[in-house]
């Protein structure tokens, strides 16, 4: 049969051309352009033929069409593996053997039209080597003719996961998990733990496997410890995750704690016979003590008592919170059950939230829950002098978790478990410093704590403004721990642990800042954004105000030894870049006497510090 009798080329378009070549690669994928050939030669010589009367070639108008020749990559499944799955590109540059960077160019070229590793055909023998990786807590295997990989999207609430499989020339991908393997991914917490909490796993089974000890301590412990803290919304303790990894027969016991068997007692007292959930009343002996045990672990109260697998719910108790804030009202009295509250104290906005939230004014907030009346400034007598709220910070004196848990439910929830915190008020920066201790950021600690914070200011919102001497009076602690730091590297002559010493003032005076600038004024409209990265805190980076190196340049020098805390100022890349370059740079730093403000001088101009805490001490006397 003559090619034009199958194939007339005066009929054959663009769109013809492209739907017969889909039946041959329906992922838009071939290995060469002869390969029409064995597929239909009629048809291949037609191709060639429409492709030379409009002045192009076969090979060019399958790529215009979108085909591509294939390569064992496959660059929508591979960035679907990254972004989906947060598989690194380091592990899949493993898995092919080949460099790291190649996998990052294949990253960076256009993907292709249809991810053509993707298939639902799992053959059985691929499915029981699954299943044995499953069960022996493994991710990865590569045998001689084959290699497996598992992933998932590390998400508690919707997990899914994907297989990889590379033979020969060969590489497919299977993101529609059966059934039954999937619910074994998931009762073996595949889709909490990463590759290397797996390989911690295995780390552990080795070292008791080793040990003759019946008691757990030490570096067991401690990865024990982290793995039941990844498992935290998991329905296992401790012991029953060793249980599940083959160790059952093993004791938990923490040597340095309290041990378990006291603590699951201590649960069981207060677990409700009817939900099981656990229920401690704030302010008792058990519950302080209980307290400190999740702080020694740098854990909040809610995750302590969830890594032994209860559930918690907190009983706030507002009697306390009433008593205390009468208490500050107190200072308040003019006379009888007259008060007087300037619109600039925290505690007018706190009230005023109350009483929003509960559809009340301010006034009628006093009235109805304090029996107390509000008067005005022009109302008070000649010889009475109003309390100086900045002398005190006892209004914000929160220091426990149930406080700060307390203060929230009087002042911030919105309806449900929403709460807003504005990044300007001094809670924010007690509340940040708080979280701190259990190297978490202010959402992170109030999501363990059950709320959800919002970031849209609500309606008649009263904003607490920061006050310097309040914000300079919660920093104490934090301003001791870095003199304490600095005499401890002024004294040290060893590189290595004064490296050590100088990587913690760099923590510690970051942490001073709560991870921001101290050149911008972030409660005006257009500041710099700021950056927040994968960890929930802010990117700030640190300056040598005077150069310790002809080298420093505009990048980060938190790595850069720190000769003294008095000698660095925290910022973000833009002011950093700034006070490098802008106008020859900015060397100067100088103090205003007369409203003892700092800020940097050069020849052009000067910026001045919206935020100071440290540095003024460099021109005490």
């Amino acid at each position: 049969m003559k090619v034009a009798e199958k194939y007339k080329i005066d009929e054959l378009t663009d769109e013809i051309i492209e739907a017969k070549l889909k039946q041959f690669y329906p992922n838009y994928s071939y290995p060469d352009v002869n390969d029409l050939v064995s597929k239909d030669l009629d048809f291949h010589k037609a191709l060639y033929k429409y492709t030379k009367l409009n002045g192009t070639t076969p090979k060019g108008m399958m790529t215009n069409l979108g085909f591509e020749k294939a390569t064992k990559y496959d660059r929508k499944s591979m960035l679907r593996l990254k972004n989906e799955y947060s598989l690194k590109p380091a592990l899949l540059a493993e898995f092919f053997e080949v460099e790291r960077q190649a996998i990052a160019q294949e990253l960076d070229r256009l993907t292709n039209k249809v991810p053509f590793w993707l298939t639902n055909v799992l053959t059985s023998g691929e499915s029981h080597v699954f299943e044995e990786m499953i069960t022996q807590f493994v991710c990865k295997q590569y045998d001689q003719n084959a290699k497996y990989l598992i992933t998932s999207n590390q998400n508690q609430n919707t997990p899914k996961f994907a297989f990889l499989i590379h033979s020969g020339n060969n590489t497919k991908m299977i993101d529609n998990i059966p059934k039954n393997l999937q619910t074994l991914l998931v009762d073996n917490l595949y889709h909490i733990y990463s590759e290397n909490d797996l390989l911690k796993i295995h780390e552990l089974l080795e070292r008791l496997e080793l040990s003759n000890e019946t008691n757990i301590a030490g570096e067991e412990l401690k990865i024990l410890n982290h793995l039941t803290m990844k498992a935290k919304n998991s329905p296992f303790n401790k012991a029953e995750l060793l249980e599940h990894f083959g160790n059952g027969h093993r004791k938990v016991i923490d040597a340095r704690y309290r041990q378990d068997e006291e603590i699951i007692e201590l649960f069981e007292k207060y677990k409700d016979p009817v939900t099981g959930i656990v229920k401690i009343k704030g302010g008792s002996n058990e519950y302080y003590r209980i307290v400190n045990l999740g702080q020694n672990r740098n854990l909040s109260l809610a995750e302590f008592i969830r890594s032994y697998g209860y559930q918690y719910e907190r009983i706030v108790d507002r009697s306390q919170f009433i008593e205390k804030r009468k208490r500050t009202l107190q200072n308040y009295v003019v006379q009888n059950n007259e008060v007087y509250i300037s619109s600039f104290d925290p505690l007018y906005m706190s009230l005023t939230n109350v009483g929003r939230n509960r559809n009340q004014s301010l006034d009628e907030h006093l009235l109805v829950e304090f029996g107390l009346i509000r008067i005005k400034k022009e109302d008070l007598p000649i010889d009475y002098i109003p309390y100086e709220w900045r002398n005190s910070i006892s209004d914000l004196e929160v220091d426990e978790e149930e406080e700060f848990v307390s203060y929230i439910e009087q002042n911030l929830v919105l309806g449900g478990n929403k709460v807003y915190i504005s990044s300007q008020s001094t809670f924010y920066s007690k509340l940040w410093l708080y979280a701190y201790k259990f190297n978490k950021n202010v959402t992170g600690i109030l999501e363990s704590w059950g709320y959800e914070r919002i970031y849209e200011i609500p309606n008649d919102f009263e904003i607490e403004p920061r006050e310097k001497d309040l914000e300079l009076a919660i920093r104490i602690p934090i301003l001791d721990d870095i003199r304490a730091v600095q005499g401890e590297l002024e004294r040290d002559e060893h590189t290595t642990s004064r490296i050590a010493r100088s990587t913690k003032l760099v923590q510690l005076i970051k942490s001073l800042y709560l991870d921001a600038c101290q050149l911008c004024d972030h409660s005006k409209d257009g500041a710099i954004p700021r950056i927040t990265m994968q960890n929930g805190r802010e990117y700030v980076e640190v300056h040598h105000i005077l150069k310790i190196s002809s080298e420093l340049t505009a990048e980060d020098e938190s790595n850069i030894e720190l000769d003294s805390y008095l000698n660095v100022i925290v910022v973000c890349s833009h002011h950093h870049k700034v006070l490098h370059y802008e106008k020859g740079g900015y060397m100067e730093l100088l103090l205003n006497v007369e409203d003892m403000t700092l800020y940097f001088k050069n020849e052009e101009g000067i910026i001045p510090l919206v935020t100071d805490y440290h540095l003024i001490e460099r021109f005490a006397l």
